[in-house]
């Protein structure tokens, strides 16, 4: 059964809110830097976040693998399906986040996923925009290294399929025309920054997993639970005030860009809606 710390969270993920609010500020406002269409690479360190977005269009996770719509919406059906039939299996042993991460999921549509924890519109803003929005698929990776060509880490579905690395140059060779955000942990020095984008990377060759809801669990990873656990284990800070990393619904890359603990270097424009 879900708890009331549960339903207040599922309350306030599916309004954009994201309790405790306390914990959270406009993400947009974070920076005063002048901001451009993608990052200078110049201006990476290790450990930089980079949010990648395409204005107005149906993104999915892998720059790689492209797929309509439909098709993918019903491979998120399939895999929510089951996801649903792997905890009911269990029977009297699945865990009270488990049974609560199926009562929030189990009517979820496609549309709904995408509008609520990718794009993290608000209640209004899902509203005013109506049911034939484009999607647009919200993603995290890290910068690990600043070399000459610096080295990407990212937990990618499709293909790719698991955590893996990646010449930011051939990262974003595939991302024509999209914006990028820059990122960078506050409060911590570039030593702690690296340690944790080494903690990221030493989960490199782990499967893709995107309904695995322990944020500590390092058996799986989507994009931005690579982030949050690494960040916990490595600074022992979670990125969203919550030390409880057993959850019942997904930590999302909007999420984190409004997590008080992260600074924007590049901010192009909304990262929901601008163009």
């Amino acid at each position: 059964m879900a708890t009331r710390r549960d339903f207040l969270s599922w309350s306030a993920f599916a309004f954009g809110a994201f309790a405790p609010p306390f914990r959270f500020a406009n993400a947009e406002a974070h920076s005063n830097h002048a901001s451009t269409r993608v990052p200078d690479p110049a201006s990476f360190q290790a450990g930089d976040l980079i949010w990648p977005r395409k204005p107005d269009e149906w993104i999915p996770y892998d720059s790689d693998y492209y797929e309509e719509g439909q098709d993918a919406a019903k491979q998120w059906q399939q895999a929510r399906d089951e996801f649903i039939d792997s905890i009911k299996r269990k029977g009297q042993l699945a865990t009270p986040q488990e049974r609560a991460a199926v009562n929030n999921v189990s009517d979820l549509t496609y549309e709904q996923f995408t509008k609520l924890y990718l794009q993290a519109q608000n209640k209004d803003d899902f509203y005013k925009r109506g049911s034939s929005s484009a999607f647009s698929v919200g993603h995290v990776a890290i910068i690990t290294e600043t070399k000459r060509d610096p080295i990407v880490v990212e937990a990618l579905w499709g293909k790719v399929n698991k955590v893996h690395t990646v010449q930011y140059s051939k990262w974003i060779e595939g991302r024509a025309n999209e914006l990028v955000w820059q990122g960078r942990l506050r409060g911590f020095n570039s030593d702690q920054r690296t340690s944790f984008a080494k903690e990221a990377l030493g989960h490199e060759g782990t499967p893709y997993d995107f309904w695995n809801f322990d944020l500590n669990d390092p058996s799986g990873f989507y994009c931005s639970k690579l982030v949050w656990l690494s960040v916990f284990r490595s600074l022992h800070v979670a990125l969203d005030g919550n030390n409880e990393p057993r959850r019942s619904i997904w930590f999302s890359p909007k999420q984190l860009m409004n997590s008080t603990e992260v600074v924007l270097i590049n901010d192009p424009v909304n990262y929901t809606f601008g163009h």
